[in-house]
Formats: structure tokens, C-alpha cells, sequence
């Protein structure tokens, strides 16, 4: 990300052990107070997934610490697990009128092991 531009479009995937977690439906899946555009979540398709597309072409959003999304998961199991995921798409307006993208990195924010009991 670029501090000098708008997040305009992003696309995140989820990934857990469905075994140990689910995603109950599309209600657990709860746009950020930041983000103030459209916001598509799938969870379990496939189950140990949740996709997430949103997209504000008018966004004006910058800044660090954005609460952009939140997903709430149902316990299944116990154990350890590793949540993780991936940016697909990263979408920021410069204020160049310039697009910045990127795709296919790494999810730090939010990613880690939980131990369910």
C-alpha cells in the first residue's frame, strides 16, 4: 500500500481447518466500520475458505489500522490451527490518477495460530 492514494477494491480469501472452525453463514461475515463501499462475502465455498470482494470506486479511505472487515467463526473442534490468507487483488487510486495493484500476497493483519478447547 501507497499512503499517498485511496483503497479503491480488494479481494481477500480466508483459510482455516474446516474441521476445527466454520464460518456459520453469510451474517458472521460483517463489513468494517471503515469501509464504506460494497462488500461481498462467501464463506465455506469450499468449506475452508471465506471469500471477501469489496469495492468503493469513489473511496476516499487512507490510513493504517482500518477496520475494513470482520469475520466470526463457530468452533468445531479442539485443537491448534493456523488461520491465514491471501490478498488476491489490491486495488489504491494515487493521487496521480494512477491505479497501484498487486495480487497474490500474504495476509499479515489477522493471520495466526488459535488453540480452540
Amino acid at each position: 500500500a501507497n499512503a499517498d492514494g485511496a483503497l479503491k477494491n480488494f479481494q481477500l480469501v480466508i483459510s482455516f481447518d474446516d474441521a476445527l472452525l466454520r464460518v456459520p453463514d453469510e451474517s458472521a461475515c460483517v463489513q468494517g466500520s471503515d469501509w464504506g463501499g460494497q462488500c461481498i462475502c462467501t464463506p465455506n465455498d469450499p468449506a475452508n475458505q471465506v471469500l471477501i470482494i469489496c469495492n468503493d470506486a469513489e473511496s476516499t479511505l487512507t490510513g493504517t489500522n482500518l477496520n475494513l472487515f470482520q469475520v466470526t467463526f463457530s468452533v468445531r473442534g479442539s485443537g491448534l490451527t493456523e488461520i491465514t490468507g491471501e490478498i488476491v487483488d489490491y486495488v489504491q487510486g494515487l493521487s496521480s490518477g494512477e491505479e497501484l495493484t498487486f495480487s497474490d500476497r500474504a495476509i499479515v493483519a489477522g493471520r495466526g495460530s488459535v488453540l480452540l478447547v
